[in-house]
């Protein structure tokens, strides 16, 4: 929706007023509710103007059944500010009414009951802030920016109907904007969106307008998100993070230089732009831009894609089998493509003019079950279209036959370009499965060719990619890969297609003290499911649990599953827990018996140390998040999680129960040659280790308080180290 009216205000010398609104129900135009002071009896002798602030306080109702009329056509103030109502008094407009226009900031709390469904017209020319806090309920007044050489912040997540920038400058500040139907960007000065979530049911224009238009648009690692995601054509300077839309129709151009991590100049950059139906549209008009490009670090799409003019990209994907992949002038891929296809399923690659040139840098290019006309390949990689494909003409450098091997990248097991704790959940899925040894193996992270395996995963995934040690099976040795390699990419990072919520059950974290001393053990437990809503199917999880680093450390040898009810840690159950240093822990559990599992209860337990000698009370937080839920089919979902808290306190004197666990340290872990338990008081103690496939690997005794034991022969891998009848602990042996 474009304004097709301006109206600015002069005020020559005039001073601006404070308006508090007094005395309940009335009218905006009404001089007798408008004190000067809060609850004052001292009035204003006019309805506020575009430079007046008004206030509606703890003073200004009567009754919950108060409601304030905007009845005038343009109801005017500078700053407009509801806060810590005592009556939830009623905002709704009179029939006359067009619009609310402020030329300031402004505030709204959800003390009030906001009716007024006409627009919200942000008209400042300096800096101003947007809050809405409108609670559970949507902001139901469009929201519209026109503000020549103004600007507006965000002060809190905004959920509204609609939210149109049309003129000045924005700045979320990480904010979210949530809105039930549209988001509108029509034109701007300077726009910044930072890390927020912009949110659309309906749809999103960006600059739909038909004339060129320099964006100065700077959205660090903000996701747009909504039904369909369209721009305008002839866009500069536009830079987006992450997209996604089911519809998504993208006219970009003025791209000059390959560079995907910065904002200047001339060019577009999309890192991530997903469609998650069927369709995505990049159009880019070469014939009156013969240098413009656009860069994309990721494209998901679903099974068409259609890339008018030149374009740049590190990776793209079809999430479903392909129907239509058409190209323009020349597709620049600098990692990977991956393509969809079955028999029966005869989609087609094609050119929109007599030929296309499809450039990829390195690795293979693997299709099947294509029609492929006019599309010459060029670059340092080998072009196979399968043997079940058509050559329809016009092409060069291909070769129709099957694509027998890629590159495995050790601890990548789901081939999703990074490694993190969701290729244990892939490793999982794959446990059991055998098939040739991949040459010259090792869990240095370099691709390494392997043949591909018999067998594949539901989702079409050749098995071989779990097989992370290349020894020809996959098993518990498997996981080493992704801890050495965690957090490492190649050559892009891909995302995940967007996940539905987990029915039934949830994830929650609980510390069993409210109150803990200095340097004592904080028992942490994690939780899946509960009595009144348990988990009905699931075959592993991945999630992080945060804390702040400065208040607590992590016990590595604490994490304990032995009451897990997914099953046995080395037996039935594969896991991983890797902290990062900084307030982070990694986690991965999951079955390996290849059977979705129900229930509800502990799924494991750890200890955090309590710090920070110098700090008198702090309050410890322990959040979950990025967690992930799969069943045996291999479709992700995500699941609701929540966290605890507690006082970590120098006055408190931990009173220990009599029935406590063996005090004792077992360090370092990860090991490379020898590994130290140290007892607080000596007796005589049984230590065992056994290798995860369950054999004992050493057993002895020992009295002594600190003990030394020499683990240089074990092999690279995680074990379980237990002391007499104590939970057993999880020790990683690992030399470079």
């Amino acid at each position: 929706m474009r304004l097709t009216f301006i109206l600015l205000f002069f005020a020559l010398n005039a001073v601006s007023a404070d308006f508090y609104w007094v005395n309940g129900t009335g009218n905006w135009s009404d001089p007798s509710h408008w004190a000067t002071t809060s609850g004052g009896t001292v009035f204003n002798t006019s309805p506020p103007d575009s430079i007046d602030n008004v206030y509606f306080d703890s003073n200004s109702f009567l009754s919950a059944n108060d409601t304030v009329y905007l009845d005038t056509y343009f109801s005017l103030c500078g700053d407009f500010s509801i806060s810590n109502l005592t009556f939830p008094a009623t905002f709704m407009a009179d029939p006359i009414a067009i619009a609310l226009e402020t030329h300031g900031s402004f505030s709204i709390d959800s003390t009030a009951n906001w009716k007024f469904s006409l627009p919200l017209w942000l008209a400042g020319f300096s800096n101003h802030t947007l809050t809405c806090n409108t609670g559970s309920t949507s902001f139901i007044s469009p929201i519209l920016i026109q503000s020549p050489g103004g600007q507006y912040s965000l002060g809190n997540n905004v959920h509204c109907k609609f939210f149109t920038i049309n003129d000045g400058s924005f700045i979320s500040n990480s904010f979210d904007v949530i809105c039930d139907s549209m988001f509108t960007v029509q034109s701007l000065s300077y726009i910044s969106f930072g890390t927020s979530l912009i949110s659309s049911e309906f749809g999103m224009d960006i600059f739909p307008a038909s004339t060129p238009v320099t964006a100065n648009l700077s959205a660090d690692s903000c996701k747009f998100k909504s039904h369909y995601f369209s721009t305008g054509p002839d866009i500069q300077n536009l830079f987006l993070f992450n997209v996604e839309a089911y519809d998504v129709t993208a006219y970009l151009a003025y791209f000059d230089t390959l560079n995907a991590h910065s904002f200047s100049g001339s060019r577009n950059i999309v890192h991530v732009l997903s469609s998650l139906d069927s369709v995505l549209i990049i159009n880019n008009d070469i014939i009156y831009y013969p240098d413009s490009t656009n860069d994309f670090q990721t494209i998901l799409t679903g099974n068409e894609l259609i890339m008018n003019g030149k374009n740049h990209a590190d990776y793209i994907e079809f999430t479903q089998p392909v129907s239509n992949f058409q190209l323009g002038d020349t597709l620049f891929i600098h990692g990977a493509l991956i393509v969809n296809s079955y028999p029966g399923n005869n989609g087609s690659m094609s050119s929109f003019s007599f030929q296309s040139v499809l450039s990829v840098d390195t690795g293979l290019v693997c299709l099947d079950y294509l029609l492929i006309t006019n599309i010459a390949a060029i670059g340092g990689a080998q072009f196979f279209a399968g043997y079940n494909s058509l050559d329809n003409g016009g092409n060069t450098n291909w070769q129709f036959s099957a694509c027998n091997g890629s590159n495995v990248w050790p601890g990548d097991a789901n081939y999703d370009l990074q490694v993190n704790n969701l290729d244990i959940l892939t490793i999982a899925s794959a446990f059991g499965s055998s098939g040739p040894v991949r040459p010259s193996a090792s869990l240095l992270w370099v691709g390494q060719p392997c043949i591909d395996w018999t067998d594949t995963l539901v989702t079409g995934l050749n098995v071989k990619h779990a097989d992370c040690d290349g020894s020809g099976n996959i098993d518990f040795s498997d996981t080493l890969a992704v801890y050495q390699n965690y957090g490492m990419n190649h050559p892009a990072r891909s995302i995940q297609q967007p996940m539905q919520v987990m029915s039934g059950g949830s994830l929650s974290v609980t510390i069993a003290n409210d109150t803990i001393g200095l340097n004592q053990a904080i028992r942490i437990n994690i939780d899946l499911g509960e009595v009144s809503d348990p988990v009905s199917a699931i075959y592993g999880i991945a999630f992080d649990v945060h804390f702040n680093s400065s208040l607590a450390e992590v016990d590595t040898t604490s994490f304990d599953y032995s009451n897990s009810w997914m099953g046995e840690y080395g037996t039935d159950m594969i896991a991983m827990a890797k902290s990062d240093g900084a307030g982070t822990i990694h986690f991965a559990l999951s079955s390996i018996t290849h059977s979705d599992l129900s229930g509800f209860g502990n799924i494991v337990s750890f200890d955090l140390i309590s710090t920070g000698a110098n700090l008198n009370s702090s309050t410890l937080q322990i959040q979950p998040s990025q967690v992930v839920a799969m069943q045996t089919n291999e479709i992700y979902e995500s699941v609701i999680s929540t966290g605890d808290s507690a006082v970590i306190d120098s006055s408190f004197i931990t009173i220990i129960p009599e029935h406590q666990h063996i005090e004792m340290e077992i360090y370092p872990n990860p090991a490379q040659n020898y590994v130290l338990v140290n007892f607080k008081n000596a007796s005589k103690h049984l230590i065992s280790i056994t290798d995860i496939a369950g054999r004992i690997v050493f057993s002895s005794e020992f009295e002594k308080t600190n003990n030394r034991i020499d683990v240089s022969q074990f092999e690279n891998g995680y074990y379980l180290i237990r002391v007499d009848n104590e939970p057993a602990k999880q020790l990683l042996v690992f030399r470079q």
